[in-house]
């Protein structure tokens, strides 16, 4: 095979890889316009839950939500990518995460990369299928943890979106709750107090890691554009490097032939 046969498939290989990562651009591209959607509606119903929260007065209540138990254990919630493909972003995880972590922590794991990167470690639950039920399965896995005193802390680990080129790994802290009082609003609450604060701290907790985990989710998307943007860039430079190796040999080939001609015809 001559070279320029090597490199006219090698240049129709590449083509093939750079319309795969141009299509995988544009549908990373939709999907986060259509999270980032899903998450403003998320953003305005989240503030007006904790705005509820806000309300209640600090003093008034005796729950162990509030309370801080003796337990050292912590369980964290964990949200990372199923496919591959994104560039750093699971691999970032995974290290703040053994920054993070102890051996003796309870994990819920929310990714299948990160998953199989953790099996030795206490995952307790894993099987998520994107549904309002696994939301609500995960907040009385939670609340089970919590309340019979099996952890001390409750936190999130999840990529934040910041703009097109940055996202970053947080850690959200959501029990026990930090109550503010913004309001320091006198209201009237039946029939307790307690039942009431309850009853609206399972709402919190839910849309809590549902926030979370569209914000993880918007990351990722964020991250796979990028990477597949850069990965099409970089293969259409290289098909021009090698299209203009592949019309130079092609020119000294026909270079080759006409000095030929005009040598056999002078003899």
């Amino acid at each position: 095979m001559s070279k320029n046969q090597e490199l006219k498939q090698r240049i129709k290989s590449i083509n093939s890889i750079e319309k795969i990562t141009s299509v995988m651009n544009m549908i990373s591209n939709a999907k986060f316009l259509k999270i980032k959607k899903t998450l403003d509606y998320n953003r305005m119903y989240i503030n007006e839950i904790q705005n509820i929260i806000d309300l209640f007065n600090v003093k008034d209540i005796d729950h162990p939500y509030c309370i801080n138990n003796e337990n050292k254990n912590n369980l964290y919630i964990i949200f990372g990518s199923d496919l591959g493909l994104c560039g750093s972003y699971n691999n970032k995880i995974n290290q703040y995460i053994l920054n993070t972590i102890k051996k003796d922590d309870n994990l819920i794991i929310i990714s299948k990369k990160i998953n199989r990167d953790f099996k030795k470690y206490k995952v307790i639950y894993s099987n998520f299928s994107e549904n309002f039920n696994d939301f609500n399965k995960i907040t009385e896995i939670i609340k089970d943890c919590y309340l019979t005193n099996k952890v001390g802390k409750v936190s999130i680990i999840y990529t934040d979106f910041i703009n097109s080129f940055k996202q970053e790994i947080e850690l959200k802290k959501i029990l026990p709750l930090d109550i503010k009082n913004i309001k320091n609003t006198e209201i009237l609450i039946e029939p307790s107090v307690n039942k009431i604060f309850e009853y609206a701290m399972d709402i919190y907790l839910t849309d809590v890691i549902k926030n979370c985990y569209i914000k993880s989710k918007l990351a990722e998307n964020s991250a796979r554009r990028n990477a597949m943007e850069q990965a099409t860039k970089s293969a259409n430079e290289f098909i021009d490097e090698l299209v203009k190796e592949y019309n130079k040999n092609r020119q000294q080939a026909i270079t080759q032939e006409i000095t030929e001609i005009v040598a056999g015809s002078n003899e």
